[in-house]
Order: structure tokens, then C-alpha cells, then sequence
């Protein structure tokens, strides 16, 4: 299917919809979206969904192997002052105290 054809339009647009028309339930919307784009890769070649699927099924069993994962709070304190330099460094500019000689 080409992505230029009137199929493709007509299951984008069903796709589309049925996708906001789900928007209260995440899980739900992620399972489509799966599913969907193994559809699609389907649709090109069934050997490029079975390496597809096998490298999923490998990245999940990973990530289980990993462990679950850290609370919010622990991989912001984590990664401030490392992952994100823009934030480390708008609050140490926040942490400047200018005074009243700039407004001056």
C-alpha cells in the first residue's frame, strides 16, 4: 500500500479517528497504535514482521530484565544537573540574585 493511495487515506482517516475517539484510556490508544503499525509493516512484508515482532518481544524481555522503573521524583533528582543542561543552568541563573542595579 502506497503511502499516495486512496487506501491509505481512508485507513489513515478510520485510524485517525478511532485513535481520538479512545482518548480516554491511554493503554488503550498505545495497543491500537501497536497494532497498527504492525499492521502496516504487515502490509509491506510479512518477513519484516517477524523480525519486527522478534525484536519487540527481545526489547521487552529487556526491559524486564531491567527491572521496574524508578519513581518520578528519583529520575528528576537523577538527572538534573546531568541529562538536562538547560535546566541546571536556568536554576543556577535563578539562583543569582541581581538585585535592583539591572533594573537600573
Amino acid at each position: 500500500m502506497s503511502f499516495l493511495s486512496i487506501e491509505f487515506g481512508l485507513c489513515f482517516t478510520l485510524f485517525f479517528i478511532l485513535y481520538w475517539s479512545l482518548c480516554g484510556s491511554v493503554r488503550v490508544q498505545n495497543a491500537l497504535l501497536l497494532a497498527a503499525s504492525y499492521a502496516l509493516v504487515a502490509s509491506f512484508s510479512l518477513q519484516s514482521l517477524g523480525i519486527l515482532l522478534g525484536y519487540s518481544a527481545l526489547v521487552y524481555l529487556l526491559g524486564l530484565l531491567v527491572g521496574p522503573p524508578d519513581s518520578i521524583k528519583q529520575r528528576k533528582a537523577r538527572s538534573a544537573p546531568t541529562l538536562n543542561p538547560c535546566r541546571a543552568l536556568i536554576h543556577r541563573l535563578n539562583a543569582v540574585d541581581v538585585g535592583d542595579s539591572v533594573l537600573h
